[in-house]
């Protein structure tokens, strides 16, 4: 059957399989496109109509096949184009949970391996301040300080990663 469709028959079926991919249509629906494609065309051949009149052009049957399986359309071009609102909510959260890890890694180390806050430390010229100075060594302070960006940094990262995962399962339900 296929050496008797014309060559706009095959290049029409050939489109329509092309923007079906683009819409991510699963390659078992694109096999029954195209086998009822060619069906429409072996009927037209029979009945001595031209199969690609009643079809209409390859984008608007494309329109139509996804519109009558359920798929909605113009959702499906916004998602093409790229334009994601979950991306920005992704950000602000995985930017607020670095902030504080980073906080919380800086006052868990502070306490725990420095003697800032212990009262014997009469040192006057240190002055604590959570975010760069943790420890009156300037080597110790600046491990610690290290210590606390990689744990923030990782497990923003992580968070961040499971988060999309989860919104990408989500929406292809």
């Amino acid at each position: 059957m296929k050496g008797e469709l014309s060559q706009t028959e095959q290049r029409y079926i050939h489109v329509v399989l092309e923007e079906l991919t683009q819409y991510k249509v699963s390659k078992k629906d694109r096999d029954d496109v195209e086998q009822q494609l060619r069906e429409h065309f072996q009927e037209a051949y029979e009945h001595g109509d031209e199969g690609l009149q009643t079809l209409g052009d390859a984008p608007s049957f494309v329109r139509d096949y996804l519109e009558t399986n359920g798929v909605d359309f113009h959702n499906e071009i916004r998602n093409l184009r790229g334009k994601s609102t979950k991306k920005t909510p992704l950000l602000f959260i995985g930017v607020g949970i670095f902030i504080v890890t980073y906080l919380v890694s800086q006052w868990v180390l502070t306490l725990t391996l420095t003697t800032s806050f212990s009262p014997i430390n009469d040192i006057p010229t240190f002055q604590y301040n959570i975010i760069y100075r943790i420890a009156e060594n300037i080597w110790w302070n600046t491990i610690l300080v290290l210590i606390s960006l990689s744990i923030a940094l990782f497990l923003s990262t992580i968070v961040t990663f499971l988060l999309k995962k989860r919104n990408a399962v989500g929406a292809n339900r």
